[in-house]
């Protein structure tokens, strides 16, 4: 008989019963040579190019090399068995049995006989026939919710985030979803319930160690903690307690595994395999393995009109697999050369296992061998299998073998270190990476990616259509569909209520302001953690966490959260060469938030996605373009970021500038020697990308920022202050002027102030170039020196500052303050007095790092790396 034909009787049988037959042979003592142990076979129907769904028998060796021939009494009438023979040599081949059902065939369970001999060999088995439909199994990775690492197909491209919550502690097991409903084990030793838009339910406490695995059976929630304590609680409760408790050897090998709505199957380190009843955790049966046992504890369960049975599969790294039923029993076992990293993984009617390197089997259900081969990589995380291949996912390549006998389809170089459990939605793989995740096709080929930044707890799931993402650092995301990528007509955002944005012209690039600072320094609010400056109106403050990756926009009053959204959703990770320029501008079409991997276009009113791109880097806007910069190249796009041109370059945010019809760019190499660098200044055509005027400078190598007043492009280099005239196309080289300037005003009047390292303050003549101070030291009165950027409004201008004593005050000259040992003050200086008007402490160490912005009568100071004082925002003002 063909292939073919076993294959199409299979199908047919199938398609009449539409159900899961199951064939149990026990033997009866010993096994012998030829002797199978006991045999199982499952029927159901692949998709195209999956294995037909037979049982192997295993080897035989028949005595005088006379085949074996098999009889089976006692089937139900009309149920046939045929037998499929492979060679192996000319003294063994392997043996395999196919069913034939027909569609009035009964449910049940029948006794049977089954005989096969040969003129010199005769066995009888007594055992079972069953007809029965196959249960939910329990063969997740790890005790997740996907059967061997499938999932429900789910939109992966256009992915923007529909729901973000933060636990604000770590998430340290898998997700754990069921009923609209999600559970997290947490650093902390509780375990938190969100729902579905991630608003948190409830918490319960397990112990005071980290919970590292969630299990919910319906009514029964199971939480287990990295020192083996198990606890149960009665989801139906309104107030939720402990039941029960049990201290296991060890600690649980993965989340337990669900036989039924009362029963829960456990692995642990300590070498325990066991049945647990619920709520009271009674030990019904154990099995003590000689080692310990290895990830989850996969079933294989078929329901009956008799009740439920099924199969155990466990992984011990005492090199063994084994096989239970649901009675505890030993049904078989394979011993590998070398221990496994991973537990066994059911498909179908298969059992697919490795080793902890390079070996790989696919088995029938009692460990019978239907192939093994070795591949030329280390696995470092589980083998799954999809539509008919098995993928194996090495250090250094993703290899992909075929179901049917083990052989190598392709192999592809893995595209990045992947840190978390890949699994597959529907026909695409999801690679988690350090920093996203990658979404491929079956053949790999890359289709879309997002950006995460911390490492997945677990893995990804399906949750309420979109893709639920839990992190150890305790952010949780629910991913969906993305928009069009395009404004809605009519969509445009009031800029006249702006205060302070970095990337508009007129304030990114510019140190003065109309809106009033603060006279007074009190601290209004904070928020903990690392922050880049922040971009506010005169009712929100719009924040970037670095800390937590989080873009938020809250209430510039008093902090309050109104919306926030994680920079990875969007997709990417925060990227700038330093912290005072901020991923973050505001236009009429809406906040544009920047990250390595993507620019998008958000609505600063809810935070929704209006429009996504896939460069990354720090935005600025005006009406119609957005310019992108990352160190590498400058790109424009159209306000929908469609990309309109980009150039080659050493380009940073704070050295590029829209101004009216033109992009102004100043491209810059960070050499040690300053005059070997090959830095240039450009005009471009903001829409064109055409350069209508460029020249190489030198002096522009150590360029810190350039800011216009309209006419004219000025920049802080190390050099001194630089200047353009744009309509002149006219270079003034930068050392003619004071040297080291770091803060540029260009005045309402026309004056250009500027701020050189020492914290002083001069004006410049723009028509001889001569400076003069800006303001008069003030007498017998201690100085404060501003250090960095400083704002400044008619009235006074606000920095960080060290004291420097006064040397009238003590009769004698003093040393230069120790910049590493002197406390850093926030302070508000008087223009036309330079008298302090105000100071307050904020750091200590001029490594500190501090990063200013500002708001209606408000500063906003981002402190980083302060130990005594610790990265936190802080918001001063009247």
């Amino acid at each position: 008989m063909t292939k073919k034909n076993i294959t199409t009787m299979a199908i047919i049988a199938i398609a009449i019963l539409g159900t899961i037959i199951f064939f149990l042979v026990r033997g009866c003592g010993g096994q012998s040579q030829g002797e199978p142990a006991s045999l199982i076979w499952s029927g159901g129907v692949s998709a195209p190019g999956e294995m037909s769904k037979t049982i192997s028998l295993g080897t035989m060796v028949p005595p005088d090399q006379k085949l074996y021939e098999f009889k089976v009494e006692g089937l139900p009438e009309g149920v046939t068995i045929e037998e499929r023979r492979e060679d192996l040599s000319s003294k063994s081949y392997l043996s395999f049995l196919i069913a034939t059902v027909p569609a009035d065939a009964k449910k049940g369970v029948y006794p049977v006989k089954i005989t096969y001999r040969n003129s010199s060999f005769s066995k009888t088995f007594e055992s079972e026939f069953a007809i029965a439909d196959r249960a939910d199994q329990q063969d997740y990775i790890y005790g997740g919710a996907g059967k061997s690492g499938n999932f429900p197909a789910l939109p992966t491209d256009s992915l923007t985030v529909l729901k973000f919550a933060n636990l604000e502690r770590g998430v340290t097991s898998p997700p754990c979803t069921i009923d609209g409903k999600i559970y997290l084990g947490l650093q902390d030793g509780n375990i938190a319930s969100l729902d579905e838009k991630l608003e948190k339910i409830f918490e319960v406490k397990v112990s005071e160690d980290p919970v590292i695995a969630v299990q919910v059976t319906g009514k029964y929630l199971v939480g287990c903690d990295a020192r083996g304590k198990m606890a149960v609680f009665d989801l139906s409760q309104k107030e939720l307690t402990q039941l029960s408790t049990y201290k296991l050897d060890g600690k649980v090998s993965s989340p337990p595994t669900v036989v039924a709505e009362d029963r829960i199957v456990v692995g642990s380190t300590g070498g325990l395999l066991g049945l647990f009843s619920l709520p009271d955790l009674k030990l019904e049966w154990r099995v003590n393995l000689p080692g310990s046992v290895v990830g989850n504890v996969p079933c294989q369960l078929y329901k009956s009109e008799d009740g439920t049975r099924g199969y155990i599969f466990a992984a011990c790294d005492d090199s063994n697999i084994y096989y239970h039923d649901l009675k505890g029993d030993l049904v078989s076992r394979f011993l590998m050369v070398k221990p496994s990293r991973f537990s066994p993984m059911v498909a179908d009617d298969r059992v697919l296992f490795s080793d902890s390197e390079s070996f790989v089997q696919l088995s029938d259900s009692f460990g019978r061998k239907v192939w093994s081969t070795g591949v030329e990589d280390i696995q470092v995380w589980q083998p799954i299998w999809n539509s008919g291949r098995v993928y194996f996912f090495g250090k250094k390549k993703i290899i992909v073998l075929d179901m049917r006998d083990g052989s190598v389809s392709f192999s592809v170089d893995s595209p990045e270190e992947l840190v978390s459990q890949p699994v597959f939605f529907g026909d695409t793989l999801c690679l988690p990476s350090k920093n996203q995740l990658l979404f491929v096709s079956r053949d790999l080929t890359l289709k879309s990616a997002i950006g995460i930044g911390d490492s997945v707890s677990g893995w990804p799931v399906p949750f309420k259509g979109g893709l639920l993402v839990a992190q150890k650092d305790g952010g949780v995301y629910l991913f969906g569909k993305g928009s069009s990528g395009t404004i809605p007509i009519g969509s445009k955002f009031s800029m006249k209520d702006v205060v302070f944005s970095q990337g508009l012209a007129n304030q990114f690039h510019n140190s003065y302001t109309n809106t009033k600072l603060p006279k007074t320094l009190k601290l209004r609010w904070e928020k903990n953690g690392e922050h880049a400056p922040a971009l506010t109106t005169k009712t929100r403050a719009y924040l970037y966490n670095i800390t937590k990756k989080i873009f938020s926009c809250v209430s510039i009053d008093n902090g309050k959260e109104i919306w926030q959204l994680p920079s990875e959703g969007y997709p990417g990770a925060y990227y700038t060469t330093a912290f005072h320029e901020t991923p973050m501008c505001l236009s009429e079409n809406g906040l544009y938030l920047g990250t390595m991997t993507g620019v998008v276009l958000v609505d600063p009113d809810t935070g929704k996605l209006l429009a996504s791109s896939a460069v990354g880097g720090i935005p600025q806007a005006d009406g119609s373009v957005v310019a992108i910069t990352n160190g590498k190249k400058l790109t424009v796009c159209d306000k929908n970021l469609k990309t309109l041109w980009f150039a080659n370059g050493n380009f940073m945010s704070s050295n590029v500038v829209i101004l009216g019809e033109s992009v102004v760019a100043i491209s810059r190499d960070e050499v040690e020697d300053f005059r070997k660098s090959k830095a240039f200044v450009a005009i471009y055509d903001k829409m064109t990308g055409k350069a209508v005027w460029s020249k190489e400078d030198a002096s522009i190598s150590y360029c810190v920022r350039i800011t216009t007043n309209g006419k004219r492009v000025f920049a802080s280099t190390g050099s001194g202050l630089w200047m353009m005239d744009m309509e002149e196309k006219k270079v003034y080289g930068a050392t003619r002027y004071a040297p080291s300037v770091e803060a540029i005003y260009s005045m309402p009047n026309g004056d250009v102030w500027f701020k050189d390292m020492s914290g002083l303050h001069f004006v410049l003549n723009q028509k001889d170039g001569n400076i003069i101070p800006a303001m008069p030291m003030p007498e017998n009165k201690p100085v404060y020196m501003a250090f960095g950027l400083t704002y400044m409004d008619s009235e006074s201008f606000v920095g960080i500052c060290p004291p420097i004593q006064d040397p009238k005050k003590t009769g004698q000259q003093e040393e230069p303050p120790d910049v590493n040992k002197t406390d850093f003050y926030l302070v508000t200086t008087s223009t036309k007095t330079g008298n302090n008007i105000s100071s307050v402490k904020i750091g200590r160490t001029f490594d500190t790092q501090f990063s200013l912005s500002y708001g209606e009568r408000k500063v906003f100071v981002s402190t980083f790396g302060d130990k005594g004082f610790g990265p936190r925002l802080s918001v001063w003002g009247d």
